[in-house]
């Protein structure tokens, strides 16, 4: 992972196989990180080929009704969700606030949805006092995947200023948040990966994301969010 330069973290690009699909490579097993948990383990038989980091997946995605704006008076809802799990327990999902982290209000869109599917998911569990060294985040999101692992530090650099559109870095607050948690990860030992995958991969999430967008979302930001 990349270090805190110019106030910010970044993730690591996970890097499987060619033609593996998140079932090739990790099996839903329970496993005892400080307690029991049901967790997407990477298989043993894939350790020679991604290293033997203790590695959990994750699978996340945000989606947007309306999305691009509050056209003839319909405001945009947009709802996250995070897979731990293939049991109902391990399906979370919840509607995007319209505070951000920084206590700004924000239009939803579908972008902000899917990053703050991300921050939620590291925020679930204390991954690495269960002993994980590194968690993968799977994703069809071209926006989240690629910008966590490419160019969050370029955007400090330049004071996130986008010079391609001349205008401010759209999400920043969410962008800072979520490298605040990856930050807390990298300092206990934990790694932060991103795979993007086909859409049809991330179903479950997909599905657990448009289902909360048809809720009512809360106002305020929510900081954590912890296993029922």
């Amino acid at each position: 992972m990349g270090m805190g330069l110019y106030g910010v973290w970044t993730a690591t690009a996970f890097l499987p196989p060619p033609g593996a699909t998140p079932d090739d490579l990790f099996a839903a097993r329970h496993v005892f990180a400080g307690n029991e948990t049901y967790c997407f383990v990477l298989r043993r038989c894939q350790v020679p080929t991604l290293g033997n980091l203790r590695t959990a997946a994750i699978f996340v995605d945000g989606a947007c009704s309306h999305n691009g704006g509050g056209r003839r008076g319909i405001i945009p809802r947009g709802g996250c969700g995070f897979i731990t799990n293939p049991s109902p327990n391990g399906r979370h999902a919840f509607a995007l606030e319209h505070e951000g982290p920084s206590g700004g209000l924000y239009t939803h869109t579908s972008n902000r949805a899917e990053l703050r599917a991300a921050v939620a998911a590291l925020q679930f569990r204390y991954w690495a006092a269960g002993g994980w060294e590194r968690i993968v985040l799977i994703t069809d999101s071209q926006y989240v995947g690629r910008h966590a692992t490419h160019w969050l530090r370029e955007w400090a650099q330049r004071g996130w200023w986008s010079y391609t559109s001349n205008q401010p870095i759209k999400n920043r607050d969410l962008w800072e948040a979520l490298s605040e948690e990856m930050g807390m990860l990298a300092r206990q030992g934990c790694e932060v990966s991103f795979w993007v995958v086909p859409r049809r991969w991330n179903a479950v999430a997909d599905a657990a994301a448009k289902s909360a967008a048809k809720e009512v979302g809360s106002e305020k930001f929510l900081r954590a969010f912890w296993p029922k």
